[in-house]
């Protein structure tokens, strides 16, 4: 019989002695990295380990093993051959590198030289900047030409508004952006004021103002849509520009930015969590830690706010010339929007009072909350429907909390019929849910008196949510004829057995502080953090029967008091 030849009969002697007798220790760095990698691929162990940054341990291993396995070859004649993985590895890395620079530059040199001769006719005085809608690459440019560059304002179109189909940027003075600040119908209407930064520090002199407000001059608008080159060498994002002018010509220009492999080789293996699958995924690849922008310098857009600018001969400006800029007058067409959110505000609140189930929500009726001079004249139609709104069920639910939210911005002497009107409605409705009636509201009840104690009582420990906190603020401003309530206020909180809100906990404190009851009032905060609060301790002393209602607030309230006075 014919037996197999063993390998080293089948080689050259001459083959023979050049093959290394045994391995390199350097292998053990490249048997750590296969282990590191497998307790990654385990989700169990890989989350605790992507904790610590595993994934970029490679970077340490992987390249410690080919540095020793070189320095290994070199030292021991036995295992020379072993030298070429080095080689291999760093050489052709420096390879991929250089052609990954080199494919960088060229995409580079190609954008700015096809952008330099593209350009549109734009006169700042004639013409209003639009960027449209769903333009990749381009948030925040609109804010960004009006600050670095010689135009005064530049639109951005915004689908949801009600008043308009833009917003606009632009700069304003000091005065102007102090009334916006002051001015709930401003906020209302989604004007808002920011301090830009001047040399990388925040200046009072201006602010870039914001707000809903359409062109009225010949558009020249911006739009850009965003490509990914899926390139091993070079992955890039890559943006397209499109300038058009009024008379319909256009231009497109180019940007992007991308990341070049790094002169070091850093390879990255490692799993993480993928929340968007969501699933546990697993990688191996050259680490790229900077972007850079292609066209222009930046990245994530900011290359995009240059090359604009040169297309549409815009130069940069000073500081002195961005104060010189800034408006010193409310600019009208956001004053008009001001005016439009209002009457829409006003005309979706009848809505409401004509159908509670009608699906508006608190932002419908944005800016009344402040101006209960243009919705005084409805009170009593409000009311009526907010009582209709209790029998709706889920339909009407957020109605009742819209209406509640209004009505308890009136004046005492005004709320007074309200009060008395829901203060019967609850009384009939004992079963009427928890989430159906505000906390504030239960505490305005309280402004009724003794009338007010049987509703209260009976929604202090209403539903399955535990105390109603409006509940206590109402029988704290009811006081002394509350007094008899007391033990039926602190029994929630003497159950060691449910842990309760530290909000909760605080108001029971205070109202049985004013009904009369200290000791009481300690063992419901015994045992918790407000026990060895600063505030609890001042008012151990401060809150008597004697206080006003005023001091049915809550701890922050009560803090800022205590600063004020100890300031003082």
């Amino acid at each position: 019989m014919f037996s197999k030849p063993s390998l080293p009969r089948l080689l050259p002697p001459s083959l023979l002695r050049l093959l290394p007798r045994q391995l390199p220790m350097s292998l053990a760095w490249f048997k750590l990295t296969a282990v590191i990698f497998l307790l990654q691929w385990i989700p169990f162990t890989g989350v605790f380990l992507m904790l610590f940054l595993a994934p970029f341990w490679s970077v340490i291993t992987v390249n410690a093993g080919f540095a020793c396995l070189a320095i290994e070859a070199l030292a021991r004649p036995g295992l020379r051959l072993w030298l070429i993985a080095p080689v291999a590895y760093f050489g052709g890395y420096a390879v991929l590198a250089h052609l990954s620079q080199h494919e960088f530059t060229q995409l580079d040199t190609q954008f700015r030289a096809s952008n330099a001769s593209r350009s549109v006719s734009f006169n700042a005085a004639v013409h209003d900047l639009v960027i449209t809608t769903k333009s990749d690459g381009l948030s925040g440019a609109a804010r960004s030409l009006v600050h670095g560059y010689d135009v005064d304002r530049v639109y951005t179109q915004k689908r949801g508004l009600k008043t308009a189909g833009h917003t606009v940027s632009l700069i304003a003075a000091r005065s102007v952006c102090d009334a916006i600040r002051q001015d709930s119908n401003a906020r209302a209407a989604r004007i808002y004021a920011a301090r830009p930064k001047i040399n990388g520090k925040r200046t009072r002199e201006i602010c870039m103002v914001t707000g809903p407000a359409d062109p009225t001059r010949p558009i020249v608008s911006i739009s850009s849509r965003r490509t990914n080159q899926n390139s091993w060498l070079l992955p890039a994002t890559l943006n397209t520009i499109t300038v058009r002018s009024p008379d319909g010509r256009s231009v497109e220009l180019n940007s992007g930015h991308a990341a070049t492999l790094p002169w070091f080789p850093m390879p990255v293996m490692g799993c993480a969590l993928n929340s968007g699958a969501p699933s546990w995924d697993c990688h191996a690849a050259f680490f790229r830690p900077t972007k850079r922008g292609l066209g222009a310098p930046g990245t994530f857009g900011r290359a995009n706010i240059p090359i604009i600018a040169k297309a549409l001969g815009l130069e940069k400006i000073s500081t002195a010339g961005l104060i010189a800029k800034a408006t010193s007058n409310f600019p009208t067409a956001l004053k008009a929007n001001m005016g439009k959110r209002i009457d829409l505000s006003l005309a979706n609140l009848k809505r409401i009072i004509a159908d509670p189930s009608e699906k508006l929500t608190i932002h419908d009726i944005t800016g009344l909350r402040d101006r209960t001079d243009l919705w005084r004249a409805l009170v009593p139609q409000m009311t009526k429907t907010l009582i209709r709104a209790f029998d709706g069920g889920h339909s009407t639910r957020e109605r009742a909390g819209m209406l509640q939210d209004l009505l308890n911005r009136l004046a005492p002497t005004e709320y007074r019929p309200v009060a008395t009107e829901i203060l019967a409605a609850l009384a009939s409705r004992p079963d009427l849910e928890r989430r159906f009636v505000r906390r504030k509201t239960l505490a305005r009840l309280a402004e009724l008196g003794p009338a007010a104690l049987p509703v209260l009582e009976h929604r202090l420990t209403f539903g399955r949510r535990g105390v109603n906190a409006g509940a206590l603020n109402g029988l704290c401003i009811v006081g002394a004829p509350a007094a008899h309530l007391a033990d039926k206020i602190a029994q929630p909180f003497l159950d060691t057995n449910k842990r309760r809100n530290t909000d909760q906990r605080f108001a029971a404190f205070v109202t049985l502080l004013r009904l009369g009851r200290p000791n009481l009032a300690d063992r419901t905060i015994e045992g918790s953090r407000l026990a060895s609060d600063a505030v609890v301790i001042q008012l151990r002393e401060k809150i008597t029967p004697r206080s006003g209602p005023d001091a049915c607030v809550d701890r922050n309230t009560w803090s800022n008091r205590l600063r004020i006075e100890h300031r003082n």
